[in-house]
C-alpha cells in the first residue's frame, strides 16, 4: 500500500474519503504530518534540527516503515516542497521511496489528478526555504545576544518602508449605483477619481482576495487567510494560497457548475484564454458550486472575480497604487477618502519588498500591525526604533531596502544536484555575515 502524507488531519480525512470515492482505498491511504516535521530552536547554538513534536515524528517514522511507497501531497509552495523533503529524510532512514504531488482541490477529481502528475522534490525551492527559515533564526537570536530582543528581516524592512511610503487611503466614487474602491496615496478624491484606470479582470490570486475582502468588507488579513483555509479544506475552494492569476484547465469543471449555478454558461473561449498548464497550482476558484449561497465574503469575492473575469457581469477591475487589481461592487455607500487599515498597509509593504508569500503574510500583517499601529495610527517612534536596529546591526540590509529587495531571493542563486539530498547551512551563514557586514 502507498502512504499519502498531507500537512492537516482535516485534510487528510478529506483524503482519504476522496479515496473511497475513486474506490482505490485499497492502494493508498492518507496520514499527516502537523506541518513541519522537523525545526531548529531559538537560543540553540548548534543549529540543528530536532522534531517539532515526538509523538507526530513516532508516528510518521512508524507509518513510513510499514508501507511500500511515500506521496508528500503538500502544498505547491517552499513550506510543502520543505516538508516533503523532510519527509524524504525519514523515508531513506526505512528504505522508503517518496515523491511529491500538488493538490489544487480536496475533492475525488483533485486526488485524481494530483496522484497522476507525482515528480521529485525540487531541492532548489527546498534549499531556498530552508536558507529562508535559518536566516530568521539567525537574526532573531542575534537581536536577543545584543540585549534588544528577538527581531527579523520582515520586521526591520517594513519598519523603513512605512518610514518611506505615503500613507494609504480607500477612494471610494460612485457612478450609476455602483461604487469602486482603490487604493491610493493621493489626498484629493478628485485626484484618485482622475486617475483612476480600468485594467482586466483575471482570475484571483490569493492577494487579489485579500486585498479586496479587506477592503469591502474591514475583514482582517489573518482571518481572511484562516476562512480561505477553511473552505479549502471542506472542500468548498481550490487551494487558497496561490500566487497565479490563470486557471488550471482542471478547474474548467468547477467553474462551470458554478455558473450553471448561478444560470449562466461558460464561454470556453474565454476560459482558454484565462488557463495556464504550466503551473502547479489554479487560481482560486469555487469547487463545490452550492457554496455559492452561503455567506462567505471569501466564496462570493471569488464568485465575482471569475464572472468578470469571463465577461459576465457588469463590475469591473481597477488598478490600485498599492497593486490592485480592486474590483468594483454594488454596495450604496456614501462617496469618499478614508484611511486603510494598518493590515492593507503592511500587505503593501511586503509586497512591494519582495517579501509577501500567501502563507506566511497574514501573519505578518497581524504581529506587525500590532508592533506599529496605535489604534490605526502609526507608531512613529517604533518606526525609528526598527531603523537604528538596521544602521546599527544589519548596515547592509539598507541596500535591499532602497532597492525593494528581498535579500533572500536576490542573493540565493544555489544549484543542487539532482541525486543530492543534503541542504547544508552555508548559504544561511554566508548571507547573515553579508547582513551585518558594513556597507
Amino acid at each position: 500500500m502507498n502512504l499519502i502524507l498531507v500537512e492537516s488531519s482535516l485534510k487528510s480525512k478529506q483524503v482519504n474519503l476522496a479515496l473511497g470515492a475513486l474506490g482505490i482505498q485499497e492502494e493508498f491511504t492518507c496520514g499527516f504530518t502537523m506541518g513541519r516535521v522537523f525545526d531548529f530552536k531559538v537560543g540553540d547554538p548548534s543549529l540543528k534540527w530536532s522534531p517539532r513534536n515526538s509523538d507526530v515524528y513516532q508516528y510518521l517514522s512508524t507509518q513510513i516503515q510499514r508501507l511500500d511507497n511515500v506521496i508528500a501531497m503538500t502544498d505547491a509552495d517552499e513550506q510543502g516542497e520543505y516538508i516533503a523533503y523532510q519527509l524524504q529524510t525519514i523515508a531513506n532512514q526505512y528504505g522508503r521511496s517518496l515523491v511529491k504531488a500538488d493538490l489544487s482541490e480536496l475533492s475525488p477529481l483533485g486526488i485524481k489528478t494530483a496522484l497522476s502528475k507525482v515528480r521529485p522534490i525540487n531541492l532548489d525551492v527546498v534549499a531556498q526555504a530552508h536558507t529562508e527559515r535559518l536566516l530568521n533564526l539567525k537574526v532573531a537570536n542575534y537581536g536577543i545576544n545584543q540585549g534588544i530582543g528577538p527581531t527579523s528581516i520582515h520586521k526591520l524592512m517594513v519598519a523603513s518602508h512605512l518610514m518611506d511610503t505615503p500613507t494609504l487611503n480607500v477612494a471610494t466614487f460612485l457612478d450609476d449605483e455602483s461604487s469602486v474602491k482603490a487604493l491610493t496615496y493621493n489626498t484629493s478624491l478628485k485626484s484618485a477619481e482622475s486617475e483612476l484606470v480600468e485594467v482586466p479582470t483575471k482570475p484571483p490570486s490569493t492577494l487579489n482576495i485579500y486585498q479586496n475582502v479587506a477592503i469591502h468588507y474591514d475583514t482582517p488579513v489573518c482571518d481572511i487567510a484562516n476562512n480561505l483555509q477553511d473552505l479549502y479544506q471542506s472542500g468548498k475552494l481550490s487551494y487558497g494560497r496561490v500566487t497565479e492569476n490563470y486557471w488550471y484547465p482542471s478547474a474548467e469543471n468547477s467553474v462551470e457548475d458554478t455558473l450553471s449555478e448561478l444560470c449562466v454558461a461558460i464561454d470556453m473561449e474565454r476560459f482558454a484564454a484565462l488557463t495556464e498548464r504550466n503551473q502547479a497550482h489554479s487560481a482560486i476558484y469555487v469547487v463545490d458550486h452550492r457554496s455559492v449561497y452561503s455567506k462567505h465574503s471569501e466564496v462570493e469575492m471569488v464568485t465575482e472575480f471569475t464572472k468578470s473575469a469571463l465577461g459576465l457581469s457588469d463590475k469591473k477591475t481597477y488598478l490600485a497604487d498599492a497593486g490592485g487589481p480592486i474590483l468594483s461592487t454594488e454596495e450604496l455607500v456614501q462617496p469618499g477618502l478614508k484611511r486603510s487599515s494598518p493590515d492593507i498597509q503592511i500587505l503593501q509593504s511586503l509586497n512591494e519588498l519582495g517579501l509577501y508569500k500567501p502563507s506566511t503574510s497574514p501573519t505578518l500583517c497581524s504581529s506587525l500591525s500590532s508592533a506599529f499601529y496605535i489604534n490605526s495610527q502609526l507608531n512613529k517612534e517604533a518606526l525609528k526604533f526598527q531603523f537604528s536596529i538596521t544602521k546599527r546591526l544589519f548596515p547592509s540590509l539598507l541596500e535591499h531596502i532602497e532597492m525593494r529587495q528581498n535579500p533572500i531571493t536576490q542573493q540565493v542563486n544555489h544549484k543542487v544536484d539532482g541525486t543530492e539530498l543534503t541542504i547544508t547551512n552555508n548559504m544561511a551563514n554566508t548571507l547573515f555575515d553579508n547582513l551585518t557586514m558594513s556597507r
